[in-house]
């Protein structure tokens, strides 16, 4: 009876102790920030004053990856430094945002912030209420841009949502400038 409890207790320790010394250790969890192209603030008519951005895309502070067979997976090792809607608004700040008169409040929600792994793209999209005073108005921005890396990398998708970002700013300024020119004249 001892020999076979010492062979059960050998058998366990040579099955448990090479895993303490050969184990894979976890991948390193990689965060990234929003970074499009540098550049200055948009010339606006207008002074833009950035409000309350809400998130419905899924996606939180982990990468969203839609797969090719359709399924939506959230990467545990590719993060983002904020949640998107705090990330984008920062980043349409840095854009758009800045004094001047009459200033044009914006309301965003962001639809779809993810990477699509079937077509190797990033996908923003995101709606944008336009407010001064009693006028409103409703635009939508969608921007797709490839990701420069397959397999699929980390880096190069952050990259990608960038571009994103950088095309989603440009639109939402010039939705800002046909909207303060619609503007009645006091």
């Amino acid at each position: 009876m001892k020999k076979i409890l010492l062979f059960v207790f050998f058998c366990g320790i040579l099955l448990t102790v090479p895993g303490c010394f050969f184990g894979g250790s976890a991948p390193e969890t990689l965060v990234f920030d929003l970074a499009g192209k540098a550049g200055k603030k948009m010339d606006l008519p207008c002074g833009v004053h950035f409000l309350f951005f809400r998130n419905l895309s899924g996606s939180d502070r982990r990468f969203l990856l839609r797969m090719p067979d359709g399924r939506v997976i959230s990467d545990e090792f590719s993060r983002w430094l904020l949640d998107p809607e705090l990330m984008l608004e920062r980043f349409l700040r840095d854009r758009i945002g800045g004094e001047g008169p009459s200033p044009v409040r914006i309301r965003g929600v962001i639809t779809r912030f993810e990477m699509d792994l079937k077509r190797n793209k990033a996908l923003l999209a995101a709606d944008f209420e336009l407010r001064d005073g009693d006028r409103t108005a409703q635009v939508s921005c969608l921007s797709e841009k490839d990701i420069k890396a397959d397999p699929f990398d980390a880096a190069a998708a952050a990259k990608a949502m960038g571009l994103c970002a950088e095309e989603a700013a440009s639109r939402l300024g010039g939705h800002i400038r046909a909207f303060a020119a619609k503007k009645p004249q006091e």
